[in-house]
């Protein structure tokens, strides 16, 4: 199989502990999009934060955001898709959680708002790239609708809590963990498989002829899409249970794995194919 588009998560999949690309692997990227490849990311970060990664990757189709609320143009302000969470039920998320230890951050339009002030805020602002908004209570911003809720949570209650959610909000809302601290709180057609489903279509892409990687619960649709769903090393368990191809190596280095087995190597292979039938 000719593969035409590789989605790539970004944390935990293409992104070191510092949050940093490795230079060896954006190299390869560059160098295969030369070949007529098309890489895009899909990741849950928001779309002013993960702009400067699709860049420097060399992404020139949309880049999908916020889970796949949000598809838009790498160049210009153009949204090609968009959902969000409807007002009412982001306010009942917050008051099923509101006795939970947990750090609440409403995130509308290209900006973030807290109302639980933490050092661990400080971090995610640095992680998101982006200054994080101190207000006295979120719930008085949802006079519009947010396009994504976070929970911060303490490590091991992710899953707890997402139940708590599913109890009573399940199918007006979709509630996945980009981490084993965050639960995401977003429209049930943010998924990252919907917006690369979109995606393929705009491109004229078919599906066999798409690789998803990613490493977390977040990107079960679209790994579960793709004509090769795979899962980094490092991945959840969850996640290696559906891929059709789990790597050896972790993060990065799992994606240049990929790119050497799947892609390079098939054109390796057309290439000669070519050549050996020339006259």
């Amino acid at each position: 199989m000719a593969y035409k588009l590789v989605a790539l998560d970004l944390d935990g999949t293409m992104l070191d502990d510092d949050k940093v690309l490795d230079r060896g692997t954006v190299e390869m990227i560059r160098e295969v999009s030369e070949r007529g490849v098309r890489f895009t990311i899909a990741t849950g970060r928001m779309s002013r934060g993960a702009l400067r990664y699709a860049d420097e990757l060399g992404v020139d189709i949309p880049v999908i955001t916020y889970n796949g609320a949000i598809m838009r143009s790498m160049y210009s302000d153009e949204v090609y898709r968009e959902f969000k969470v409807p007002a009412e039920q982001a306010k009942e998320a917050l008051h099923l959680l509101r006795d939970e230890p947990v750090l609440r951050y409403a995130f509308l339009g290209d900006d973030v708002f807290t109302d639980t002030a933490h050092d661990w805020t400080d971090r995610y602002a640095d992680l998101l790239g982006v200054e994080i908004h101190q207000v006295a209570d979120v719930q008085d911003l949802l006079g519009e609708d947010p396009t994504m809720l976070v929970f911060m949570v303490p490590v091991g209650r992710a899953q707890i809590l997402t139940q708590t959610l599913k109890s009573k909000l399940d199918s007006q809302v979709r509630i996945t963990n980009s981490a084993d601290w965050f639960l995401d709180v977003l429209h049930p057609q943010a998924t990252k498989g919907l917006a690369l489903a979109q995606l393929a279509e705009r491109l004229g892409i078919e599906r066999e002829e798409i690789i998803a990687i990613g490493d977390n619960i977040n990107d079960l649709e679209m790994v579960e899409y793709a004509g090769l769903g795979v899962a980094v090393a490092n991945a959840t368990d969850e996640l290696k249970a559906i891929a059709d191809y789990i790597t050896e190596a972790p993060i990065s280095k799992g994606v240049e794995e990929v790119i050497r087995r799947f892609i390079i190597s098939n054109h390796e292979m057309l290439d000669a194919t070519t050549l050996a039938q020339k006259p």
